[in-house]
């Protein structure tokens, strides 16, 4: 394996470990933002659910990262290994990007609809017809937020 493949493999494994982190730190997040809903929950319930969700956080993260591992595994020219190693950086963020802010966007929407996003979210849609736009709009500053945040992160060099 060259060293450039190798570089590539442990930025993509260095950046789940960050959204590792992201998605923890999201979800300690939820839990201070929404106190107020889960206060019927016991402390041993919500410590117990927290390694569930870092399980389902790997999945979800190792899962997104394929595509890029694949690129970053294919057989490419010297020439044209720089430019692998950018749009498997690109692929990376591209994918994980709406995840990290549907969860942003998620904090505040389980104060109006009272739990975590579900496929039933959705449906909200629809009932707010020709209001969705203004329904959406003040979580533009999150979405604006969390795409900076990811730029900080930024590519491989």
């Amino acid at each position: 394996m060259s060293g450039d493949v190798l570089r590539t493999l442990t930025w993509v494994f260095c950046g789940n470990g960050l959204f590792l982190l992201a998605y923890t730190a999201l979800r300690v997040e939820h839990l201070v933002w929404n106190r107020a809903t889960l206060w019927q929950f016991a402390g041993s319930d919500i410590a117990r659910a927290f390694p569930h969700g870092l399980r389902f956080d790997a999945s979800a993260v190792f899962t997104l990262s394929a595509l890029p591992l694949l690129l970053a595994l294919a057989p490419v020219p010297a020439r044209m290994r720089r430019r692998r190693r950018l749009l498997a950086a690109a692929v990376f963020f591209g994918l994980q990007a709406p995840f990290i802010a549907l969860n942003v966007v998620d904090l505040e929407l389980a104060h109006f609809v009272g739990h975590r996003a579900t496929r039933d979210t959705l449906l909200l849609a629809r009932e707010v017809q020709g209001k969705f736009l203004a329904f959406f709009l003040p979580y533009l500053k999150l979405w604006v937020a969390n795409t900076a945040l990811l730029a900080c992160l930024g590519p491989p060099s």
